[in-house]
């Protein structure tokens, strides 16, 4: 009786993490135990989806297995050091101990980091009404919009670009005076600062005028798409370029 009260009592006891291997499927760490108990090959468990690397230092509950300390598993590792404070019920929050947070507040989501931060995806979408680089006052990027304009009707909404059956059309570059001289007598006011750089005409299969694209350096692609009903639709939409770096 006395040896199994005693293996109940040995089954949960705190610990500091020493070491951590991470080279394996389950991780496993380097704990100390009371009296300056040294267990190795702790494997510790982790949520899926979740994985961090503890410190030296870092704290941890430890449970043994059938109270034996020969199978001891590690169920929680935390780091006082490091742990954010002062969250608002319900909030939650991934953190380092260099400073980088990504944190649910109740007013939004703040990705905070004190180093570079590299996104890496085929594509980038960003669905938003108001968009803003840089700080306090920094320029704004703009929404892509739609005006249809033409027989009487005229407008702005905002959207994304549709696509349009182009089957059996040819398209044609046009330099960028052409683009100018179209620009100014169609009234259109593109938002794109400065001149255009270069632009594309899209015929269809009957050689008529039915698209056409220009853009400018600072980003801003414009469309006009004409109808042969003589409407015209307008579009502008904003490219934010990132930086793509090959890993060594």
């Amino acid at each position: 009786m006395e040896g199994a009260m005693g293996r109940i009592r040995m089954m949960v006891s705190r610990a500091i993490v020493r070491l951590v291997n991470d080279g394996l499927k389950l991780q496993s760490v380097q704990v100390e135990l009371l009296d300056g108990e040294a267990q190795d090959d702790v494997e510790r468990f982790q949520n899926y989806g979740v994985t961090s690397r503890p410190k030296d230092g870092a704290e941890a509950v430890i449970v043994c297995v059938g109270g034996l300390r020969s199978h001891a598993i590690a169920i929680v590792v935390d780091d006082r050091r490091f742990r954010l404070r002062q969250l608002e019920e319900g909030e939650v929050a991934l953190y380092d101990d260099l400073g980088q947070v990504v944190y649910l507040k109740r007013e939004g989501i703040m990705l905070s980091s004190p180093l570079k931060v590299t996104v890496e995806a085929p594509e980038v979408l960003v669905h938003s009404n108001n968009v803003n680089l840089g700080g306090t006052g920094g320029a704004a990027v703009g929404r892509g919009h739609h005006q249809r304009v033409g027989q009487g009707e005229s407008g702005v909404r905002a959207g994304n670009s549709r696509s349009r059956g182009t089957q059996g059309w040819r398209k044609s570059w046009i330099a960028a005076d052409v683009v100018a001289s179209f620009i100014a007598g169609s009234g259109l006011k593109p938002v794109g600062e400065g001149e255009p750089v270069g632009g594309i005409v899209y015929l269809d299969g009957k050689g008529r005028q039915r698209r056409v694209r220009w853009w400018y350096a600072d980003g801003w692609t414009a469309t006009v798409y004409l109808r042969l009903d003589g409407s015209q639709s307008f579009e502008q939409s904003f490219s934010l370029r990132l930086k793509v770096e090959a890993r060594s």
